[in-house]
């Protein structure tokens, strides 16, 4: 067990192992290994750890009763023999955990038959077989090395063995890195790279991230990951053609997937998972459920280890909480604490922080993810929905070059989600006044104002110093009482800004514009932002911004 509640800062050491093709992974144990639980809440037997367990086990899709925003689904399963090899999936079926280390599916074939077992995999063979391959002529695994260590793969798994942390030294793993399979084993290079394309459409609970990649990227990646030196993908081995099979053992593996209540996770065509069966309470025993320390017939098994098993009976034996109500349990679950902290809980471990990288001139804003605090109070509805589902537009940060994946398909219930917990209707309204656009392009320009293009980008224009991210169009992305609060406190939201504070306790530092009244100040420099016309006073000729790949949202 972890004992791991860490800072960005926090860090512990463990033994590693090197797997397959050369990645180190994190987790040696046979528990099922879930990183919000293990990063928050391995130290100690707790409901919230049990909650974020019961989730991302599974537990909820049987019984009901999860928190999570987004609920924890198993992967698509259509076309699995072209994209899987049919013994790596059977000895899968039998031990998840020879698939891959920490694996949280659980046993569900225990004391079944080879036959039977045989059955399953000719009925899933016949699952959805039109899936076509397009053909690559190029790979680079070298550049494939560097989208997976710059992009934000190693923000959830480890960094491959032989790479080093930027800037020199050596590069440790976590002991929170996602383990992968071996994948050279289980999948061919096209399936991976098809995989990799596009995560969502085998992976739609947003576990594994979609990070937008482009058709080169993919395979690149792909070629990184199963070591693949040759140049010409067209060399590498496809998946090993499937046995044929015959209409009575495809009907007996569906009846037993079906008697599985193998939908309850997974969508099967033709199968409806069994009613859930809503937990009152904990078990009075163990012994004889899904929570016993040996597997029981007919039952889904987990290997848990003591705490994770005591974590859930605090669960079930407490008051559950049908929200999420302070965002802890999702972004726990979802791993979105990896690349962001809110309110002072997660962010990069000391492992990882390193390849976190972007325009050092910014500091650590030039490379790490924004805080998550407030942010359904910080960004307007639109925008923010924009930003998960990966609109045209939405990413500002191109100096960071972590990208922030698409969660498309749970763009609007996360969206209203964090709009509804981070809801301030206290805040203190920011008053426009229109006559005061002129005051406001004073202040935001060189010439008697507070330098705001100085640092940032204004629409087509560069900014006159370090390149910080384009201020003309705030007010399509946040709220304006947020605004108004980050320029009285700007280290308030993020610890170690380098936007300085230009009206500290409340006070302007322009006292000849608008009488030095901070709170008309600011509602100025709003307002232009809004309406104004040109751009702010002082700015230099056009200077156009470099044209760079967008890779960070708010």
């Amino acid at each position: 067990m972890i004992a791991a509640r860490l800072n960005p800062v926090g860090s512990l050491t463990i033994p590693c192992l090197v797997f397959g093709f050369g990645l180190i992974l994190g987790n040696a144990s046979a528990d099922p290994f879930v990183v919000g639980y293990e990063r928050f809440h391995a130290d100690a037997a707790t409901a919230e750890g049990g909650a974020v367990l019961f989730s991302e086990l599974g537990c909820a899709n049987c019984h009901g009763g999860s928190a999570v925003v987004v609920p924890r689904k198993g992967p698509r399963i259509g076309e699995l023999k072209q994209r899987i090899d049919r013994e790596w999936l059977a000895e899968f079926l039998k031990n998840p955990e020879s698939g891959r280390e920490g694996s949280t599916m659980p046993h569900m074939l225990h004391g079944e038959s080879d036959e039977d077992i045989d059955a399953i995999l000719s009925y899933l063979g016949t699952l959805g077989t039109n899936l076509k391959f397009p053909s690559d002529r190029h790979a680079n695994a070298e550049r494939g090395s560097a989208i997976y260590h710059e992009k934000g793969c190693v923000a959830c798994h480890a960094p491959t063995s032989d790479v080093h942390a930027p800037g020199g030294g050596p590069a440790p793993a976590s002991p929170l890195a996602i383990s992968h399979p071996d994948l050279a084993r289980k999948t061919s290079f096209e399936a991976l790279k098809v995989f990799l394309a596009d995560p969502a459409a085998y992976r739609n609970d947003g576990r594994m991230p979609h990070l937008p990649l482009d058709k080169q990227e993919a395979v690149d990646l792909a070629a990184h990951l199963l070591d693949f030196q040759d140049s010409d993908p067209r060399n590498a081995p496809g998946v090993r053609a499937w046995p044929k099979t015959n209409m009575e053992k495809n009907e007996r593996g569906k009846e037993l997937v079906s008697s599985r209540n193998c939908a309850a996770c997974h969508d099967f065509p033709g199968i409806e998972a069994a009613p859930l069966v809503v937990l009152s309470g904990p078990p009075l025993s163990t012994d004889g459920n899904c929570l016993s320390a040996t597997p029981v017939q007919g039952r889904p098994f987990y290997n848990l280890d003591e705490g994770q098993r005591a974590s859930l009976l605090e669960f079930l034996g407490g008051e559950r909480s049908a929200e999420d109500t302070d965002g802890q349990l999702t972004l726990a679950a979802m791993n979105c604490y990896a690349c962001h902290d809110r309110d002072r809980i997660g962010g990069p471990t000391s492992e990882t922080n390193p390849f976190f990288v972007g325009n050092e001139a910014l500091g650590d804003s030039g490379r790490l993810a924004p805080p998550l605090s407030g942010i359904g109070h910080k960004l307007l509805p639109e925008w923010m929905e924009g930003v998960f589902a990966g609109a045209e537009g939405s990413r500002v940060r191109s100096y960071v070059k972590t990208q922030m994946p698409v969660y498309a398909a749970h763009a609007g219930a996360l969206t209203d989600w964090l709009q509804k917990i981070d809801a301030r209707p206290e805040a203190t309204a920011l008053v426009e006044n229109e006559g005061d656009l002129e005051a406001g392009r004073r202040l935001l320009g060189i010439h008697g104002g507070v330098n705001c293009i100085t640092c940032h980008q204004w629409a087509d224009r560069a900014s006159l110093g370090i390149p910080a991210l384009d201020i003309s169009a705030l007010d399509q992305r946040l709220r304006p009482d947020w605004f108004r609060q980050y320029l009285l406190n700007p280290a308030e939201y993020r610890a170690g800004t380098l936007m300085p504070p230009f009206w500290p306790g409340g006070q302007s530092s322009v006292p000849d514009v608008l009488g030095g009244d901070s709170e008309l100040q600011i509602a100025a420099i709003w307002t232009f932002i809004r309406s104004g016309e040109g751009v702010p006073e002082g700015r230099s000729p056009f200077v156009p911004v470099v044209s760079q790949t967008d890779t960070a949202g708010e």
